[in-house]
């Protein structure tokens, strides 16, 4: 019966190893799997990573480009503003000129039409006063002949009386009437003269003072010396906007680089497997030969 228990040891024996074949043969295909799908992993994460650091260099690129665009364009804003400022700042220049100018004539046509009515009120002032001696000097004159008159009617009177042959007290009295009629009218004449004279005096004092309210009128209608206009305020540049550009790019912007994950060993895995069925196998001889020995 011995044999029949070494027949049925190598049998499971036989079972055993052709298990572990099977196990090991899978194990194997199994860690392959594994190690297969570990690496497109490791090799999807390398693309992935590279297209993110594309991504980034890309990014940083763009982000420059557009502060440099919109640099430009504050430059431009800025010289466009700055060329309007100063366009108007020349206008206005411009106008204040024109206008400090034209007060200017009109400060220089007042001057001259204050001196030509002053020159007129004193050829006003000097026509009355004339005209007023003038008229004085009618009178004087028609009073003078008036009085050579008067002295050749006397005289005319006196030769009339002693013609007459009059004498004694008559021809006194009669020469003191001729004489007091004539220096009667003498008095009148010297009157006449003395009020001429008056009315010249204050003739010449109303000349006087019209030309004198002339003068205050014509200075009141002269214009002030208008000065300078100051000029207009003169632009300020428009001042820039200050950008900040993105630092430079890093190793550590990039993040970690992929690493590949631990792979299974296939050996290792079937060596495992291998030895799970020679166990088995030295289990199952071991069993076998236990059992002959114990029935001899």
């Amino acid at each position: 019966m011995a044999w029949q228990f070494l027949v049925g040891a190598g049998i499971s024996a036989a079972g055993s190893l052709i298990g572990g074949a099977k196990s090991a043969s899978a194990a194997k295909k199994q860690a392959n799997l594994q190690n297969e799908a570990t690496q497109r992993q490791f090799e999807y994460n390398t693309k992935l990573w590279e297209m993110g650091k594309e991504r980034t260099v890309a990014d940083h690129a763009f982000l420059t480009e557009t502060i440099d665009i919109k640099k430009r364009n504050e430059q431009k804003i800025a010289d466009y503003r700055d060329a309007i400022n100063l366009s108007k700042y020349n206008y206005d220049l411009k106008i204040q000129k024109n206008e400090q100018e034209s007060l200017d004539k009109q400060f220089a046509r007042s001057q001259q039409l204050h001196a030509a009515r002053v020159n007129q009120n004193v050829r006003s002032a000097q026509l009355a006063a004339e005209d007023e001696h003038a008229q004085f000097q009618e009178l004087q004159q028609e009073v003078s002949f008036e009085n050579e008159d008067l002295i050749i009617e006397t005289m005319l009177k006196q030769g009339e009386l002693a013609a007459l042959g009059q004498s004694g007290q008559s021809l006194g009295k009669a020469g003191q009437a001729i004489k007091a009629s004539s220096g009667y009218r003498q008095a009148q004449m010297a009157q006449t003269i003395m009020s001429g004279q008056a009315n010249l005096h204050h003739s010449l004092r109303e000349i006087a003072a019209d030309k004198d309210a002339a003068d205050l009128q014509a200075w009141s209608q002269k214009m002030l010396k208008p000065g300078r206009i100051p000029p207009p305020i003169k632009p300020l540049k428009t001042p820039i906007a200050e950008f900040q550009y993105p630092d430079a790019i890093e190793d550590y912007d990039f993040g970690p680089k992929p690493v590949l994950g631990a792979q299974v060993s296939a050996s290792a895995a079937a060596s495992q497997a291998w030895a799970g069925a020679i166990s088995g196998v030295a289990s199952a001889v071991g069993g076998g030969f236990n059992a002959w020995g114990a029935s001899l």
